[in-house]
């Protein structure tokens, strides 16, 4: 009876570690790529093999889903956000994204290098990267009008951070 005990722990074991690997999770995280209503939503769900630098410089590795790097907050009389970058994709599929409650914005796709300026109305945004599988280095420049502020998300290591933005050049 213990040995068949033992046997079905250890197959019960085997089967959690091949799900996490290649389990509904990951199909699921996977196709969120292509999918703008999901991206909207305002939870993150991804897996990352490793994550080096900061949120101006950062390198990442295998990276499938969706993580919020950014959150914006633009006041009663609207703002402008601009964001710089500098995306080098190695493996896989990787965007970053702009998003407020309905719409998605893709700020790059893939390796790019360029300059987006964003006139907001009052609320809540974010500055999402979504990858398939993706390796990237990514930089950027971030810059807002007055009053616009923003957050650099935590996850369950680290808490959120106020991001200071340069002044918006015109």
């Amino acid at each position: 009876m213990t040995r068949k005990r033992g046997m079905a722990t250890a197959f019960a074991a085997a089967c959690l570690v091949l799900a996490g690997c290649a389990g509904p999770l990951n199909l699921m995280q996977e196709s969120i790529y292509c999918d703008d209503a999901r991206i909207a939503q305002g939870f993150d769900t991804y897996t990352v093999a490793n994550r080096t630098g900061s949120l101006f410089d950062r390198k990442i590795g295998g990276l499938t889903g969706l993580e919020t790097w950014l959150r914006i907050s633009v006041p009663n009389e609207g703002g402008e956000f601009r964001v710089d970058y500098d995306a080098t994709v190695s493996d896989g599929d990787f965007k970053i994204v702009f998003v407020d409650e309905k719409n998605v914005d893709t700020v790059c796709e893939g390796t790019a290098r360029g300059s987006r300026v964003f006139t907001l109305d009052r609320g809540e945004y974010a500055l999402k990267a979504v990858g398939a599988h993706a390796s990237a280095e990514i930089a950027f420049e971030l810059q807002a009008s007055e009053g616009v502020t923003a957050v650099a998300t935590g996850d369950a290591f680290d808490d959120d951070q106020a991001v200071d933005l340069e002044p918006i050049e015109s």
